[in-house]
């Protein structure tokens, strides 16, 4: 299989699609790191401040970040997809 399906799979592990794990335990740094990037996806859908928003985009980040550093999939794309699914 490629590395694009791959990819699109862990995406959509991470942005929560459990068929694609149903009998899989997830490592607890990918549930963290969707814990995280959900709590931001709310918190961004819902921000009446710019300081709000501002904080929300860093956590994005850390997740983004968290994220990266267990896969292949750069930082810069995985705040490219979080950020493309509201809250």
């Amino acid at each position: 299989m490629s590395d694009l399906y791959h990819k699109e799979v862990f995406l959509c592990v991470l942005c929560g699609n459990q068929k694609i794990m149903k009998n899989k335990t997830n490592p607890k740094w990918l549930e963290w790191a969707r814990e995280i990037q959900q709590l931001c996806q709310t918190g961004l859908a819902f921000s009446e401040s710019e300081y709000d928003t501002d904080r929300y985009k860093r956590l994005t980040e850390l997740a983004a970040e968290i994220t990266a550093s267990h896969s292949d999939i750069s930082k810069e794309e995985l705040i490219d997809n979080f950020l493309a699914h509201p809250g």
